[in-house]
């Protein structure tokens, strides 16, 4: 989003004071450039800047170079693009670590919420589980005698009948033993 305000500053439209603030930065800095010759002829150039000149005397490109730098770098202060620059000299603009980080702290504090929460519903299920337990240890432990006899009878016979198919199971997972076939015994009924 562009900011529309300007202030002026030298003669200078400015977007921002921040603008204003790097503009100064870089233009108080050094002019590095990069310099290749081919020949007789040299050719400056300052590739951040999308800049280059050519010539045979190499002062005169210099300063035909620095003009243009401070030409072009102004034209970023009018249009508000000065932070796509980094100031030369070692001078840095401050950093925007906090708000970067925002984003990493929400998602970090959804996620801790979705844990807590999850811990209280398998708490509540545990607790739930506890107490039905409870109360049904409760329930065998009232018991007469006649009525758990009765319960371990039908507790044997479903064995009895449940026997054989386990024993089949145990045969089929143990190895290098074949499974014996059981023949199942029919009382008449």
């Amino acid at each position: 989003m562009c900011n529309t305000s300007k202030f002026i500053h030298n003669g200078v439209g400015l977007a921002s004071e921040a603008d204003g603030v790097m503009l100064e930065t870089l233009l108080a800095g050094p002019v590095e450039a990069r310099l290749r010759c081919n020949g007789g002829k040299y050719t400056l150039m300052i590739p951040e800047l999308a800049l280059a000149v050519s010539g045979t005397d190499l002062a005169a490109l210099f300063f035909e170079l620095a003009a243009k730098r401070e030409e072009r770098l102004k034209q970023f202060a009018d249009e508000g693009v000065m932070h796509w620059l980094q100031p030369q000299g070692g001078v840095t603009p401050a950093s925007n670590f906090q708000p970067s980080l925002k984003p990493f702290f929400v998602k970090t504090a959804v996620v801790i919420l979705l844990c807590a929460g999850m811990a209280a519903l398998v708490g509540q299920g545990i607790k739930a589980v506890n107490k039905g337990l409870e109360m049904k240890i409760a329930a065998v432990s009232s018991w007469s005698p006649e009525k758990v006899e009765s319960e371990r009878q039908r507790i044997k016979g479903f064995s009895d009948k449940l026997g054989p198919v386990a024993r089949e199971f145990m045969h089929m997972f143990r190895e290098g033993e074949p499974a014996t076939p059981t023949i199942a015994v029919d009382g008449g009924k």
